[in-house]
């Protein structure tokens, strides 16, 4: 599956809920993907944009995207659990010509606190500059 896809993908998954509550507990479901005690490897890459305990490691490996994250929040836990599904093992190349806009897109951007939006940002970010 394409970035775009997968980015896709996730804006349809929302999509199924009228209401944000139910889009964010879809959300933090997804934060059983993630252990449930964080990984001291990547206890360097904390998400200095936000309040709770986050952290978010993204590198190239072998061409491709390779990531993993933790969080003692819910919501930032499944946000964390998100990118990851979306950006993890995605070649960087393709990285390179495809838009970042799953947050945009779906409306994820616009309904988080200031806090947890800088958050995502940051990941964003980190994912851009690979």
């Amino acid at each position: 599956m394409t970035l775009r896809e997968r980015q896709d993908s996730f804006i349809e998954e929302l999509a199924l809920f009228d209401a944000w509550h139910e889009k964010f507990n879809l959300i933090i479901d997804y934060s059983v993907l993630l252990p449930s005690v964080c990984p001291e490897n990547i206890l360097p890459f904390r998400i200095d944009t936000c309040q709770s305990r986050s952290y978010f490691k993204v590198e190239i490996q072998d061409g491709c995207i390779q990531s993993d994250g933790w969080s003692n929040a819910g919501v930032m836990r499944g946000l964390i659990a998100c990118v990851i599904k979306i950006f993890e093992g995605v070649p960087d190349l393709e990285l390179k010509g495809t838009d970042i806009d799953f947050h945009i897109k779906s409306g994820l951007i616009n309904n988080l606190t200031p806090l947890r939006q800088a958050a995502l940002l940051e990941m964003i970010h980190r994912i851009n500059v690979l």
